[in-house]
């Protein structure tokens, strides 16, 4: 009986890879978690969520009526707005900034640097207000507009 050089190799293939079925899933360890928690009541949109290398927990999203971060309260300025959160590594919020205007103000992105400033990306309608003194004109226009906000590590827009 004659074997081609290709059905050997299949066979020897074969044999070689039953052992690989049988081992078993390595072993993982469990994480450790500093805490859990919710963070925030009447958000309409999560955004995104990012963590520094002092484990500082950033998020943004939006929402609508008012949203509370851990006992801190923001009421929307009109349809929709937008939102930064920074929470410390055991879970305490450590600042929250509104994002806002009488149109839809959505934040969906979230980005650190090195230097501990965080970058919010998303789009508003009207004028917003990104603080008491950074407001971006939308113009006369009511279709979306993007934006981008640096904001300091103490939650300052720059």
């Amino acid at each position: 009986m004659h074997t081609s050089t290709s059905s050997i190799l299949r066979h020897v293939c074969s044999l070689l890879a039953v052992p690989l079925l049988h081992v078993g899933a390595l072993a993982q360890s469990t994480p450790t978690w500093q805490n859990a928690r919710a963070v925030g009541t009447n958000l309409t949109v999560s955004g995104a969520a990012a963590v520094d290398a002092n484990g500082n927990t950033y998020e943004v999203g939006s929402f609508s009526g008012t949203a509370t971060f851990d006992g801190l309260s923001l009421t929307s300025q009109g349809n929709i707005d937008g939102y930064i959160a920074k929470y410390t590594p055991t879970g305490t919020i450590a600042w929250v900034r509104q994002l806002g205007s009488t149109g839809r103000d959505l934040a969906f992105s979230v980005a650190l640097d090195a230097t501990g400033n965080t970058y919010v990306a998303g789009d508003f309608t009207n004028s917003i207000a990104l603080s008491a003194s950074v407001v971006l004109d939308g113009g006369s226009t009511t279709t979306s507009k993007a934006f981008v906000v640096r904001f300091s590590p103490q939650g300052t827009p720059e």
